[in-house]
C-alpha cells in the first residue's frame, strides 16, 4: 500500500504541474482532465467530482 500511495501522490503532483503548464494549451488541459477523471475513478471507484 505504500508503494500505491507514493505513486499516487508522484501521478497527482504530475497532474498538476501538468494542469498549470497546459492553462494556455486546450488540447493539452482536456487530456489532462481526462486523466484526472480516470485517476478519480480509479481511487474512488465512481465518477465524482
Amino acid at each position: 500500500q505504500g508503494f500505491f500511495e507514493g505513486y499516487n501522490a508522484v501521478a497527482l503532483s504530475k497532474l498538476s504541474f501538468r494542469l498549470n503548464r497546459a492553462s494556455s494549451d486546450r488540447e493539452t488541459r482536456s487530456q489532462t482532465k481526462i486523466l484526472f477523471l480516470i485517476y478519480i475513478k480509479r481511487k474512488f471507484g465512481r465518477w465524482t467530482l
